[in-house]
């Protein structure tokens, strides 16, 4: 395959920004995919993957904020799931 060709069949894997942004790869995956991407600028003049891991990391802070700022009442999650699971119950003939 020609380079040529290997830029023309790239793909931006967008699961592999979300790993990224959540930690859910070693030190060696981490390196190769932040070199990956700064040859797919360099070479592709391709920012796709890294406006996406800005925008994800943009959203991750603001979650974590708001996290920190305002806390669930007590139970609140538990009554929510139970609700969701009363709601798929089926009532019975």
């Amino acid at each position: 395959m020609t380079n040529q060709q290997v830029l023309q069949n790239h793909i931006c894997d967008e699961a592999l920004v979300s790993d990224f942004i959540d930690n859910r790869m070693n030190d060696i995956d981490r390196n190769k995919y932040l070199q990956k991407i700064e040859n797919c600028t360099l070479v592709r003049n391709c920012n796709h993957c890294k406006k996406l891991i800005h925008h994800f990391l943009s959203l991750k802070q603001h979650c974590t904020k708001l996290g920190r700022e305002d806390s669930m009442p007590p139970n609140l999650e538990s009554q929510i799931m139970k609700r969701i699971l009363a709601s798929y119950k089926k009532p019975r003939k």
